[in-house]
């Protein structure tokens, strides 16, 4: 099984610790991520979870699938893409507007199958992925990098304080989940 690192978009998160990855292992990125945290790992992004909105993608600029963990059209090939849609309505109507590349494999996950229902506000992306990998990958050891819930942040969309409450219970019931 691989591990999972799940790099949160914590434009303040720094840790010069971190090693790269074994081969088989997964970094996921998130939406327009942070300057710090793409140097982690050397910018390598196997997974990239883009959340859609009513506009288009967040983290996609001119409504075009680039995005600054893509370097070059060898890496868009190597990077799986996921989208958090609410339906699927959502999904197509948004992808009708956007110009993509044929060639990019774009799997959805529909965010209220990946979450709580008694979540006071819309879930992050991060938060949804992390639900879904676990069932995806029971087995795995999964990384939260950089996850700090916002803590110092002015108020969000998200509701952090109830997330963080969840995950720290998820990783006493579940020890291959580790915040680092």
């Amino acid at each position: 099984m691989p591990s999972i690192y799940l790099i949160a978009n914590n434009p303040n998160y720094v840790n010069n610790n971190l090693k790269i990855p074994k081969k088989d292992d997964i970094i996921v990125r998130f939406n327009h991520g942070s300057i710090n945290t793409l140097k982690l790992f050397n910018g390598i992004t196997n997974i990239l979870v883009l959340r859609v909105n009513q506009h288009g993608f967040h983290g996609i600029k001119n409504n075009t699938i680039i995005n600054k963990y893509i370097i070059s059209t060898k890496d868009i090939y190597n990077t799986k893409f996921y989208v958090l849609i609410w339906n699927n309505k959502q999904l197509n109507d948004v992808i009708n507007n956007t110009k993509i590349n044929d060639n990019i494999n774009i799997d959805n996950i529909i965010i209220s199958e990946n979450s709580p229902s008694f979540l006071n506000k819309s879930p992050s992306s991060g938060f949804v992925f992390l639900n879904y990998i676990i069932k995806k990958y029971k087995d795995s050891k999964i990384y939260l990098v950089g996850w700090n819930f916002h803590k110092f942040d002015l108020p969000s969309c998200h509701d952090f304080i109830q997330e963080q409450y969840i995950v720290r219970k998820l990783m006493k019931i579940n020890e291959n989940i580790k915040i680092i």
